[in-house]
């Protein structure tokens, strides 16, 4: 295998699951990529204005592989030495909902991506789950080569904050998911303010009136906290107000509340708890949140609403994009390389045998060729049928011809013998 990727500690089983079911309800499509130090996790909804990435150390996993000789071309980025594809988000949830952590021995991640591999095998991300009660599960999910290029927005925010260009603050993770877990369900929107050395925190959803109607009523949570109480920040005589959507929020801070649930001793044996750092520059421009814990880091991006206020400074918007993983085909067209992906005549005839189509060809196929038609070649359901099967099938062909004669026959099957009280072919009473 050229790439691998397993642990058999129920701590990672468990995290790794939850970490994907929270990419899954960011957006219908997750990209993986496998690096020789890492490998990343990440999803960008379909308005690229959330990003979630998770980065897992090769040290989270007992076994970490990734051989880059001889490996396809597809979806393999020399300059970052590493291999990237995007799989559906649908077909983890289905894997990895219902995961136990406690009844599962091992989870195994491989890719066979050299060049050796059988086009039958390839394209194809293998998973298997080994449980406690000995039950081998083995599961194959298809997936698309792409190209993935990491954001750049935490390695900038971070080269601003040594110039004191960008505000940031830490808090505390039970704080937050607190406030959030305070939040109706219906509140759309998650709002910081800061204003005379205080900060806010808001979930609303504005009023909707229609026809002199009230679609939607107006409500407001908030939360007051001077700022000398957080841990860390540099929001001092500042005056700030940024807004953005909460429904992503909200699946970030369930997911990382998550990592460590008891508080842990530090080096002064002292209460730690898990905190979550902050930063941002203006409204309309991206807010990051990150999380780590046990090599684990989580980011979160999401682009912040402009209410309309005028911007300061230098405008970071066209900088600060949200770019998902280009698929292969995308790259082709853009490259304009697409024909030569054209399939070739063996391919068109090997497809062609797939699909039990009878054409015939000029050109004769090499043994080769066959050979390989042979192992894609679909055999459920295309089997020789057996003498009864065939002659069943022959009987159901003719009964609309012989149904007449069937009937007529039915007439001449013996009549059943009626007991002393039914000589006839209604019954009789004993005692007339």
């Amino acid at each position: 295998m050229s790439l691998v990727a397993a642990t058999d500690n129920p701590k990672s089983i468990s995290t790794f699951a939850r970490c994907c079911l929270a990419l899954a309800a960011i957006s219908s499509q997750i990209c993986v990529s496998f690096t020789k130090s890492a490998l990343y996790v990440l999803a960008v909804n379909s308005s690229r204005t959330t990003n979630g990435e998770i980065t897992f150390p090769s040290t989270f996993f007992r076994d970490y592989l990734i051989v880059t000789e001889s490996i396809l071309s597809d979806g393999y980025d020399k300059t970052n030495d590493s291999y990237s594809f995007v799989v559906s988000a649908k077909l983890l949830v289905v894997l990895l909902r219902n995961l136990d952590s406690g009844h599962v021995n091992y989870i195994h991640l491989s890719v066979d991506c050299s060049e050796s591999t059988a086009p039958s095998k390839r394209y194809k991300l293998n998973v298997e789950i080994f449980t406690k009660k000995q039950v081998l599960k083995k599961y194959q999910i298809g997936y698309q080569p792409a190209e993935f290029v990491p954001t750049d927005i935490p390695t900038r925010y971070l080269n601003l904050r040594r110039n004191v260009r960008i505000n940031q603050f830490t808090l505390e993770v039970s704080t937050l998911k607190l406030f959030v877990d305070m939040t109706p369900s219906v509140s759309e929107d998650f709002g910081i303010d800061v204003k005379n050395n205080k900060i806010m925190l808001l979930a609303y959803s504005k009023q909707v009136v229609r026809d002199a109607d009230y679609l939607k009523q107006a409500m407001l949570i908030s939360v007051l906290m001077a700022i000398n109480e957080l841990p860390l920040s540099n929001l001092e005589d500042n005056l700030v107000g940024i807004n953005f959507r909460l429904k992503d929020f909200r699946t970030y801070m369930n997911l990382v509340s998550t990592f460590r649930k008891d508080t842990r001793l530090s080096a002064d044996y002292t209460d730690e708890e898990a905190t979550i750092d902050t930063y941002f520059l203006q409204p309309g421009d991206p807010i990051l949140f990150q999380f780590r814990d046990f090599g684990v880091s989580v980011n979160l991006i999401q682009i912040t609403a402009n209410d309309g206020e005028a911007r300061q400074g230098e405008d970071q918007t066209e900088k600060l994009i949200l770019k998902p993983a280009r698929l292969k085909d995308q790259l082709m067209v853009e490259s304009g390389n697409l024909e030569s992906d054209l399939p070739t005549l063996e391919q068109l005839k090997a497809t062609a045998r797939d699909r039990g189509r009878d054409i015939e060809l000029e050109a004769e196929l090499t043994p080769e060729d066959e050979q390989l038609a042979d192992l894609l070649m679909i055999t459920y359901g295309n089997s020789h049928e057996s003498g009864s099967e065939s002659h069943r099938g022959q009987k159901r062909a003719r009964e609309p011809d012989t149904f007449e004669e069937e009937t007529d026959d039915l007439q001449f099957l013996e009549e059943p013998e009626f007991g002393p009280t039914q000589t006839t072919d209604k019954p009789k009473a004993l005692f007339d």
